[in-house]
This record gives structure tokens, sequence and C-alpha cells, in this order.
């Protein structure tokens, strides 16, 4: 946890309105959340399609966070988000005060979250900002005292707490170092087995012709060339972002009854396998044992709902905490926001 305390800084600033503000980013899409300290009010809850993942690029992360952050405040002096205006007046951008809590993607890289905080522009209204990772406001959504948070999106990290505060974590650095399952995982284990298949039948590496034939080999949604053509070009590039973002495809490739993709289908299955070791994985250690857990991520929501058949024979059904809906992880970071404050008290 990296906390900035500002207070001594903007001691001398008049407060008309004090705000908690909440962001989640991850590396395809970034989220806010503005509400009163009380919560009795929440002026602003919406989600862009912008990734802010600290470790691929910081200064980019912290420029998509302040004009995020900047965006928002001035809707609510502007009155279009019914916040700061009363029948009475309407509260100046310079006299709004906030309390910011981040939950980001790729903290587990302190050189990058040292360029995050110095390409932060922190103006005098900020009284207070603490960063976690995003498995961290997941876990604070989820649970309050023992639980494990499998993040299973663009990449994908395990975070777990026993009730004596004892911590687990795995991965979290990256495809396809690590991040299994995920949907960047996915892409890249689909195209290494391309490779390999390339390999046998040609006798050399040739995933580039490959991929120029692939979205034809699984998909009939995608009709247009040129949005052929981009997609696979996709698949080509490092960055996993851009990888994930067509796992949807290759994944339904691989699940498809009539004739299904060989390589999709390896993918899938390794997938699985992924997220089955995971979930085993908690009984490793004796601190751990007996945790239920919770799978967040727009990937590994499908995945877990795919695997019930094996978690119910593995016996495995029963520890996972079922929720109709996704996990709330900025309610999360507010929640994290209360429990700081209170411990300061």
């Amino acid at each position: 946890m990296w906390l900035f305390d500002a207070d001594s800084r903007s001691s001398g600033r008049q407060c008309d309105l004090l705000l908690d503000i909440a962001i989640e980013g991850g590396g395809t899409n970034t989220s806010i959340k503005i509400a009163s300290p009380e919560r009795s009010k929440t002026y602003v809850e919406r989600q862009i399609k912008k990734g802010s993942n600290i470790n691929l690029s910081a200064k980019k992360a912290a420029k998509v966070v302040q004009d995020l952050i900047d965006g928002e405040l001035r809707e609510i002096v502007s009155g279009s988000n019914d916040g700061a205006c009363s029948a009475e007046s309407c509260v100046s951008r310079e006299n709004i005060c906030y309390r910011l809590v981040m939950g980001m993607a790729g903290t587990e890289n302190s050189d990058a979250v040292d360029t995050f905080f110095e390409n932060l522009k922190y103006d005098t209204g900020m009284q207070k900002a603490v960063l976690v990772s995003d498995a961290e406001i997941a876990w604070h959504d989820q649970f309050d005292e023992g639980g494990v948070v499998i993040i299973s999106g663009t990449d994908g990290v395990v975070l777990g707490r026993n009730r004596n505060g004892d911590i687990l974590a795995r991965s979290g650095f990256g495809a396809p170092a690590s991040g299994r399952p995920s949907g960047a995982v996915l892409a890249h284990d689909y195209l290494a087995c391309l490779e390999v298949h390339a390999l046998f039948i040609n006798g050399k590496p040739s995933a580039m012709t490959k991929a120029l034939n692939i979205l034809d080999d699984y998909t009939t949604d995608v009709k247009n060339a040129k949005q052929r053509y981009g997609d696979k070009m996709i698949l080509l590039q490092a960055n996993n972002s851009a990888r994930a973002s067509v796992a949807k495809r290759i994944y339904e490739g691989g699940i498809r009854d009539d004739k299904p993709n060989l390589c999709a289908k390896t993918a899938v299955d390794q997938a699985k396998d992924g997220m089955l070791s995971i979930i085993e994985s908690i009984d490793w250690s004796e601190e751990f044992k007996g945790l239920k857990y919770f799978v967040h991520g727009t990937f590994g929501r499908r995945l877990i709902r795919d695997m019930e058949e094996t978690l119910v024979e593995k016996g495995w059904a029963q520890r996972q905490v079922a929720v109709e809906e996704a996990a709330k992880p900025l309610d999360g970071a507010l929640k994290l926001l209360l429990l700081l404050t209170k411990t300061e008290e």
C-alpha cells in the first residue's frame, strides 16, 4: 500500500465540499466513483474505455486517472451531476476537497509506481491519496476477514488474506510469464499452438501466415475483410490488452459444438486447467486452507461458469462465493478508505 498524505499542504484551503473518490484501473478500462464521506450520496459512477495499468505505462495511467477526476469534478461544479449546487449557491472547483483511493493494475512494479505518483498532478484540494492493487479493492468488496479473490480479466492475479492477516499473493506479472488464466494468456496460448502446428506441418515457423487465416476458422460474425485483417494483426502484437480484446472470439471458437477450432479449444482447456490449479492451491498452505474464493473479471466469470460441473465433481463448488452480479471494486475501495480513516482516528 502506498499512501500520500496531503493534509499539511492543503490545510489553508477552504473546503466547502468534501468528496471521497475511488478509482479502479485495469488493462482495458478505468472506473470512477465519487461519493460523500458518509456515503449518503453518490455523485457519479462510470467506466471509460481507457486502460490505466501502471506497469504498462505509468505516465499514461497517471494521465488517464487525473483527466478522469478533473472531468468529473468539473461536471459536479457545473451542476450537471446534481452534486454541488443547492438552492442557495454552487460550490466552486477551487473549494472542493477530496480523498482519493486507487486500486490499480501493475502495482507490483515499484519503479512504475514511483513514476505514476511523479506524473499524477496533485491539486491542493486532494487531502489524501491511497494506492493499492486492483485485487485489493476487489477483495475488500467481497470479504471482511478471510477469503481469496481470483482476478481473471485482461491479466490475472490472486490475492488472499486469512483472519490473522496473512497474505496469499500469486501471479500479476503479466502474460505470458504469469496471469493464467486471463484473456491475454488465452491469446498467447492460442498463438503458441498455431506455431507448434506450423512447425509440424510446414517444418518451419509460420505463425504470421497462420494468423492471417485464423478468424475464418472459428467465427462467422466477422464479415468485413478490413475488420478481419485488423483483428489478426492485434493477435500478433505484444500488447496484452490488445490481445485480450479478441479473446472472446478465441474462446467461442474453442467451445463451439460444431467443429471447434483445435488451437482455440487447446487454449480454453489450458485456461480451465489454470483456474482449477489456482483454486486447488488455496489449500496447499495450512494458513489458507478452507478459505472461500471469489472470481472477478469478465474472462474469469465466463470461465468459472463453464467449469461448474468440474467444480462440483471435485468438491470446490461450495467454496465459491457465488453472486449473480459482478464484484463492485469501487465499493471495496471506498470501504478501504473508511477503514483507514477509522484507524487514523
